[in-house]
């Protein structure tokens, strides 16, 4: 005899609702809306977008100047060798 449940239409309503879009706006955009930044929403999206950007650029930008930085110059070992024997 099998044993059937008429659970799975409550757990699709729970799935629905976990994945369904809600209609608040993110904390962010709330918040750049709320102090005048941006007009609307797109508008609010597009400036943290642009954050994201730049934000990136300059994390790409100051990995490679450190990088460049720390190299040594053709020469520096022996200066130090001869430095340090003396």
């Amino acid at each position: 005899m099998p044993v059937e449940f008429n659970d799975e239409q409550n757990q699709n309503r729970v799935l629905y609702g976990r994945l369904a879009q809600s209609n608040q706006a993110p904390k962010l955009v709330t918040w750049l809306l709320k102090i005048g930044i941006a007009k609307n929403e797109t508008q609010a999206n597009y400036i943290l977008i642009g954050i994201a950007v730049i934000a990136l650029i300059s994390s790409i930008y100051l990995l490679f100047r450190s990088n460049s930085d720390t190299r040594p110059t053709p020469g520096s070992f022996e200066q130090v060798r001869e430095s340090s024997s003396i």
